[in-house]
């Protein structure tokens, strides 16, 4: 009955063993399942960090455009209508390079508004992605908590499956050799 009962442990060992490995094996399978994503999501962030960084390279450009353009309506302001028609030029032509001019600076200042608002958004965009990484590596860190956790039960159970195997190869020894030599059993009794 022994025999029977330590067969029926190692048989559950077993089995929890082979849970245990299955368990594993899908933890590891959503560990990197979350490290592609995160992987994802870091190239996600790599974008938005280029696109902003264009985004401000454009800006820069366009201030530096319409603070010519500024200066410019400045200095035809300034210059008086005399000089300008000594120089030869008509009398309408500086109201029309200043309405050019002012054109251009409407032009440009939407621009940049236009600008800073993608700006606005690709800073919330990465925002949210470093968030989401955040979660993503968080998510992991249970995983591999978890795996560790499973890891180390699976390590349990084979030390059992292991003792009891042990045991069972014992009793099986212990039950041969009774099976040979039935003389040496009745004698042990005798003396008990």
């Amino acid at each position: 009955q022994q025999g029977a009962g330590a067969e029926a442990s190692r048989a559950e060992a077993a089995d929890a063993l082979r849970e245990s490995e299955a368990a594993s094996s899908a933890a590891n399978r959503r560990r990197r399942e979350l490290a592609a994503e995160r992987a994802q999501v870091q190239q996600e962030i790599d974008a938005l960090a280029s696109r902003s960084s264009a985004i401000g390279a454009r800006r820069l450009e366009e201030e530096k455009g319409l603070g010519l353009v500024l200066r410019s309506q400045y200095v035809l302001a300034r210059q008086a209508p005399l000089q300008r028609l000594l120089e030869g030029a008509s009398p309408g032509e500086l109201q029309r390079e200043l309405i050019y001019l002012g054109y251009l600076a409407r032009g440009r200042a939407r621009t940049l508004g236009e600008l800073r608002a993608r700006g606005e958004e690709l800073a919330e965009l990465q925002a949210q992605s470093e968030g989401k990484q955040l979660e993503l590596a968080a998510l992991a860190d249970d995983e591999e908590r978890n795996r560790a956790e499973l890891l180390k039960q699976q390590a349990a159970r084979s030390r059992t499956l292991d003792r009891l195997a042990r045991q069972l190869a014992g009793q099986q020894r212990s039950l041969q050799a009774l099976q040979r030599d039935p003389k040496s059993t009745t004698m042990r009794d005798k003396k008990m």
